[in-house]
């Protein structure tokens, strides 16, 4: 559903959205509205917000009183991401840091990728749900359309012609939806003037993106009402692994204890449980 608010509807009258899109001006705000009206009607609450000052400046606000779950902006201005992001990407920018980047590909890279928490584009490709490990209770996500392959946005000269299909980076948005926590979806190189191809990629992974919304559960390891524990005997005979499962979703968490006993739990999957009780505990859940 598609609500027509101003800002002070949210914050004086604490009414209370899923996610609001802001859409920065250089991006055509009624073409993009028009586009995703034509769409069937979201399960979320959503508000389109044009760009400005007090827009960016609530938003924190805004997280911190629950009145929204989810910011989707559109636009340049990264003053609205943490520097501990997730990037959705054909390359890990060079940068002094390591990126977390997901589809990126190692031709186009600088080698600066997280070796543990990115997944290359052939990876992705062949079982996307492994982006799902490495998204869940991720805070913020910078998405660059410049993922999808080259014929498929029609956008410039300077996207690759590899790359992930348009349905391929809908379910990755969708993944995004359900799997992040308070979340902010930053679309970082859309063009000041998209194209028919473009603008309907967008509208159409905002769409999923919603739609994962929709079905989100926020899980917290920690509550033993809703988990099971799960425990591994260590094959050095050292101490056992504990993984926590979730009753009601089924997603497995392995439990991480460090020098000041402030347990972790880090997201895996069924075949990092079952490999730990066949080989060991995988590199991933160690070094996570």
């Amino acid at each position: 559903m598609i609500i027509d608010i101003n800002l002070n509807d949210v914050t004086e009258e604490k009414v209370k959205i899923e996610a609001l899109i802001v859409i920065e001006k250089k991006v055509l705000n009624n073409n993009l509205s028009r586009r995703f009206a034509q769409f069937a009607p979201t399960k979320a609450t959503i508000a389109i917000l044009e760009e400005s000052e007090e827009t960016i400046k609530t938003i924190d606000e805004l997280f911190k009183n629950n009145l929204i779950q989810s910011v989707i902006y559109i636009g340049s201005n990264n003053d609205i991401l943490p520097t501990d992001h997730i990037t959705i990407s054909q390359q890990s920018i060079s940068t002094s840091t390591t990126h977390k980047t997901i589809g990126f590909q190692r031709h186009l890279s600088s080698g600066l990728h997280h070796p543990i928490l990115s997944i290359g584009l052939g990876e992705l490709k062949k079982d996307i749900m492994q982006s799902e490990l490495i998204l869940r209770n991720t805070k913020a996500t910078q998405v660059q359309l410049s993922v999808l392959k080259a014929n498929e946005t029609y956008r410039n000269k300077t996207d690759s012609a590899h790359g992930i299909s348009s349905e391929e980076f809908c379910q990755l948005l969708k993944i995004c939806g359900f799997s992040c926590v308070d979340n902010i979806i930053w679309f970082s190189d859309v063009s000041q003037d998209p194209s028919i191809n473009e603008l309907d990629i967008l509208c159409s992974s905002i769409w999923y993106y919603l739609e994962g919304l929709s079905l989100r559960q926020n899980e917290d390891p920690n509550d033993k009402s809703h988990m099971t524990t799960l425990m591994v005997q260590a094959s050095d005979l050292s101490e056992d692994h504990e993984f926590i499962k979730s009753k009601e979703t089924g997603r497995l968490w392995y439990k991480r204890s460090n020098a000041n006993d402030n347990d972790q739990y880090v997201a895996c999957s069924l075949e990092d449980y079952q490999a730990t009780c066949e080989e060991g505990i995988p590199e991933r859940l160690v070094f996570n």
